[in-house]
């Protein structure tokens, strides 16, 4: 899953740049009126853009993991019971989402991409899960979003575990996931917000969201050897969990 953290963070280092470059220009803003609105608009549109980057680093991560879980050959059956319950139930949603879109079209390509998924672990590996149903933020990216993500994996205690491996309170997390939801949806919905973000609380969310990140990763690479699915990765003799495949 190092691919997404990768690109997450070199999304985390685009903004940073914007916002020195703006920082650099800050005298130029204290005499031009109309420079200074550039960049209260440059500064509002980074905040959106930043919930968009984690949000697309949630959905790669999901992607990630159902690919290296397919990979290990695991008999469907023998994984936690979180797992295959969003298997089942998520992929249905994202089943009917995808066949109201495509209900005048034919084929209906996607829809039956998705069906084939859900269909194929009732039958002899290999199967597919349906990673998006892992991935599906429904909504802006706030802690509980983040801890429903987890949860879908059979992480337990999520919100606990992500506030220790990241570092960080649990209500550290939820307030500053709470302020940065709130301003960020001020920003979409007007285009400008009551209170501008500064370059250094843009600064201040980029770097909680990579703490929040890392932690993420940290939690999933380590959920493959965790009790709960751990024991189903293993061979049904005992022994090590079984190497991914080729």
């Amino acid at each position: 899953m190092s691919k997404s953290l990768d690109s997450f963070k070199e999304s985390l280092s685009r903004i940073r740049d914007i916002i020195d470059d703006i920082n650099s220009n800050a005298p130029q803003a204290l005499r031009d009126q109309s420079a200074r609105a550039r960049y209260e608009t440059v500064r509002c549109a980074m905040l959106v853009m930043l919930s968009g980057f984690f949000e697309s680093f949630i959905r790669n991560v999901a992607d990630e993991f159902v690919t290296e879980l397919c990979l290990r050959k695991v008999p469907f059956d023998r994984l936690p019971e979180k797992i295959r319950a969003t298997h089942f139930m998520g992929g249905a949603d994202v089943l009917l989402q995808r066949a109201r879109k495509e209900k005048s079209a034919n084929p209906m390509s996607e829809s039956a991409l998705t069906a084939q998924k859900l269909a194929s672990v009732t039958s002899t590996m290999p199967y597919e899960l349906v990673s998006e149903a892992f991935g599906d933020t429904k909504a802006n990216p706030s802690a509980g979003v983040v801890r429903e993500f987890l949860g879908r994996f059979g992480v337990e205690n999520p919100g606990q575990l992500l506030a220790s491996t990241s570092g960080l309170s649990q209500s550290s997390v939820e307030t500053t996931f709470s302020s940065f939801i709130a301003l960020r949806n001020e920003c979409a919905h007007t285009g400008t917000a009551g209170n501008v973000p500064t370059g250094s609380e843009i600064v201040d969310y980029c770097d909680f969201l990579d703490r929040i990140a890392v932690a993420i990763i940290t939690l999933l690479e380590g959920h493959f050897s965790s009790p709960a699915l751990g024991a189903a990765l293993a061979p049904s003799g005992g022994g090590p969990p079984a190497a991914p495949g080729p």
